[in-house]
C-alpha cells in the first residue's frame, strides 16, 4: 500500500497521541532523518537496540527502515519495537 502525506501525518499524530512509535517500514516518514545511525536492519539483526535506532519527526519517535521487509520480518520487528517502546504505529 502506498503512503501519501495525510496517512503519514495521521500516523505521526495517533503515535503522538498514544505516546508511541512510528515503525516505518517503508521508508516514507522519516527519511529526511534516516541513514544518520542504527535502523531497523540492526534491531532485527540484534545490532542495536530500538531506542539507539529512533529518529524524532514532528516530535515523535521513529524507527526506520530502508528495504523491504518480508511479513514475518515485519512482525518480528514490530514486536521488537513495541516490547521495548510501548505502543507502535506501523507504516507501510
Amino acid at each position: 500500500m502506498r503512503v501519501g502525506g495525510r496517512a503519514i501525518a495521521r500516523a505521526l499524530a495517533i503515535a503522538s497521541a498514544l505516546d508511541g512509535v512510528v515503525l516505518d517500514t517503508g521508508g516514507r516518514v522519516g527519511a529526511d532523518a534516516m541513514g544518520r545511525g542504527p535502523d531497523g536492519r540492526d534491531v532485527l539483526a540484534g545490532r542495536a537496540t530500538v531506542v539507539e535506532a529512533f529518529r524524532t519527526r514532528r516530535g515523535v519517535p521513529v524507527v526506520g527502515w530502508g528495504g523491504v521487509l518480508t511479513p514475518a520480518e515485519r512482525a518480528i520487528l514490530a514486536r521488537r519495537v513495541e516490547h521495548e517502546a510501548g505502543t507502535v504505529v506501523v507504516v507501510a
